[in-house]
């Protein structure tokens, strides 16, 4: 499981997805709200996005 930091990964990879990474941002400097909202906002959305095509939008509302 050794992906690239700092870097968004919503989707499983590899063969039948059987890698799933995850996202996880590591630094030093520590992080800034605004930042920190920026990362989530941008994961969940892609979350989202990626449930509505392979389930549906309807799906998500039941």
């Amino acid at each position: 499981m050794f992906g690239p930091l700092n870097t968004i990964n919503v989707v499983n990879q590899g063969e039948s997805g059987s890698f799933n990474r995850g996202s996880f941002f590591f630094r030093e400097k520590k992080w800034t709200i605004d930042e920190l909202v920026e990362v989530m906002y941008e994961v969940a959305s892609r979350a989202i996005h990626y449930y509505f095509a392979c389930y549906g939008e309807e799906a998500f509302r039941d």
